[in-house]
């Protein structure tokens, strides 16, 4: 009986074993069979995780500190304002990051490090999914695009804390190759919900895919399949436009003093200088009208924000039609290289000697705008903003002196006192001040004047503020106003009283 007990757990185990073993085998086939999309997930997600685990326990990232963290702790108490309004897209991604503060109760400062690197990752994803889709690429070719525009630093510069547009852009690959072949009901469903999506994701993606759309449905001789689609989309983009108008945001300006023409054409050059000359070479070869029919949206986005009669700064700034023409230029990029370097296969010659020269020159921008800290950022990066991705509104070394002020002011406000937080310091107030004393918040562009002598006007007599310390200040204020006293100093920042 011993000996047909023990038959039967060796049966038992070898069956078990056989099972695992099995399943072991399914999942190493899988991987072996995905492994190209997978990386084109990895990768980008890698590099982006560079920059924060350089960073430790703080941001990075000017819109995750004074956007994202403060409204995840808004929605905790029910005071969405106005990030959240259902008739403006471009509330998607707050939503997700209330809804994950509100039932993970993880630190927002650690819910955006996470995220940012994860929806890096889904736009390397959604670049290679395009890549097969639109341009029939093969594998090796589709994660080359994905490679070269995952450490390009203008591509890498809007994953730094434009986490909206990040996602917008992925959700706007995803519709363009789905719609690359729209076979059935079912697909023309699923293009149009995508478009609407990124409609309420960004609303500037969402204009860019829906003119594009609609130029090549134009060229296409009206193809009313994809025009029927993009409405529900489109819709979304003027109720957008009307209620950014209703709540003083003009759609158009006149007289726009603000942007000067020849600055933002060189700038917008200037940018992509290191890819064009292969981008010209690889025009030649891809003939894609629709990359073309994309820089063309982009490049009448940039002069239409030129003109006296001009798209207004205030709902889109100029640069963000510059930046968002990199995809289309990595795509020519890549075909390029791989002219020069005769399809990724060593060859004798000058081209794959300029082919590979090219790529390691891109590797050490990107090493360099990835690891190097603002004070000593690439020459190159003297005109780009930011210099460098290990900063917040802050820099790096100074995250610590920063969360440490507010710390101590936590501990040692006097009553009926009030905090002074201009834009690039009301984030770290909202994160790491624990007091009860009120935080005033004032928009971007406020002075410490300005912001002093508004709460002045509103009674308060004792008034804090956190700034530099040693006379280095960002945003043109190198100091304090006068009247501030210097009454506790962490590093570089400091805490300063007024008292009226």
């Amino acid at each position: 009986m011993k000996n047909d007990s023990a038959s039967v757990d060796n049966s038992g185990f070898s069956l078990l074993f056989k099972r695992l073993d099995g399943g072991l085998s399914r999942i190493v086939t899988a991987i072996r069979k995905y492994k190209l999309p997978l990386v084109a997930f990895l990768l980008p997600l890698t590099v982006r995780a560079i920059p924060e685990l350089m960073a430790g326990p703080y941001p990075i990232g000017y819109d995750t500190i004074t956007a994202y963290v403060p409204f995840m702790r808004d929605w905790a108490i029910g005071n969405t304002s106005a990030q959240f309004n259902l008739e403006i897209g471009g509330w998607l991604l707050y939503v997700l990051f209330g809804v994950a503060f509100v039932w993970t109760r993880v630190d927002p400062v650690t819910i955006v490090k996470i995220a940012g690197p994860i929806l890096y990752g889904i736009l390397g994803s959604s670049e290679y999914f395009f890549a097969k889709r639109v341009f029939h690429w093969n594998s090796r070719k589709a994660f080359l695009f994905v490679f070269i525009a995952s450490t390009y630093f203008v591509s890498l510069r809007i994953s730094w804390d434009l986490f909206r547009n990040t996602l917008g852009l992925a959700l706007m690959l995803s519709a363009l190759g789905i719609g690359a072949n729209i076979g059935s009901n079912r697909r023309l469903l699923v293009y149009s919900a995508l478009i609407f999506l990124t409609g309420i994701t960004h609303v500037l993606v969402a204009v860019l895919l829906i003119s594009v759309i609609l130029v090549q449905s134009i060229l296409a001789k009206l193809d009313w399949r994809r025009i029927a689609a993009a409405i529900p989309g489109a819709a979304l983009c003027v109720e957008s436009v009307w209620g950014f108008q209703t709540q003083g945001v003009p759609a158009i300006i006149g007289g726009n003093s603000s942007v000067q023409s020849l600055s933002l054409y060189v700038y917008s050059a200037y940018m992509f200088l290191p890819l064009i000359p292969v981008a010209l070479v690889g025009m030649r070869s891809l003939q894609s009208s629709l990359m073309k029919s994309w820089l063309l949206v982009c490049g009448l986005g940039i002069v239409l924000a030129t003109t006296p009669l001009s798209l207004s700064a205030q709902l889109v700034s100029p640069d963000r039609w510059a930046l968002m023409m990199f995809l289309p230029i990595v795509a020519f990029s890549t075909e390029g290289f791989t002219m020069l370097r005769g399809s990724l296969s060593p060859r004798m010659g000058w081209k794959p000697i300029v082919a590979s020269g090219w790529i390691l020159m891109l590797l050490i921008l990107s090493i360099g705008y990835v690891g190097l800290q603002a004070e000593t950022a690439v020459p190159y990066y003297a005109y780009f903003v930011p210099t460098s991705m290990l900063q917040s509104t802050v820099p790096l070394h100074n995250s610590q002196d920063v969360a440490s002020s507010f710390r101590w002011l936590s501990a040692n406000t006097q009553p009926g006192s009030v905090i002074v937080a201009t834009n690039p310091i009301y984030g770290w107030a909202r994160e790491y001040f624990t007091g009860s004393e009120r935080i005033m918040e004032f928009y971007s562009g406020t002075t410490l004047q300005v912001a002093l002598q508004t709460t002045l006007h509103n009674g308060f007599s004792k008034v804090y503020t956190v700034w530099w310390a040693n006379g280095q200040g960002w945003y043109g204020q190198a100091t304090v106003p006068p009247g501030f006293k210097l009454i506790h100093q962490a590093g570089q920042f400091g805490v300063f009283l007024y008292d009226a």
